[in-house]
């Protein structure tokens, strides 16, 4: 099975889709649906985001303020 998938913004009430030369011939489905808008995806993301946060906030350990990472003690062990 063949597949062919374009994702336009039309400006017109005529849409034209050119098809490559397998599909010529062959009986084809057409589905047309609208998408949400890109600024709804992130949205979407920027709320995912603020779970993860909420959710890893539960587990925030305070240190002491003289705490330093060493990278390298860190690989000795």
């Amino acid at each position: 099975m063949n597949a062919l998938r374009q994702i336009l913004s039309p400006h017109e009430h005529r849409l034209q889709i050119d098809l490559p030369d397998e599909f010529v011939g062959q009986r084809l489905e057409i589905l047309i649906f609208t998408l949400p808008e890109p600024e709804a995806a992130v949205e979407g993301a920027a709320s995912a985001d603020a779970k993860l946060k909420r959710l890893f906030d539960k587990f925030n350990v305070p240190l002491p303020p003289a705490y330093h990472f060493d990278r390298e003690d860190a690989h000795e062990r």
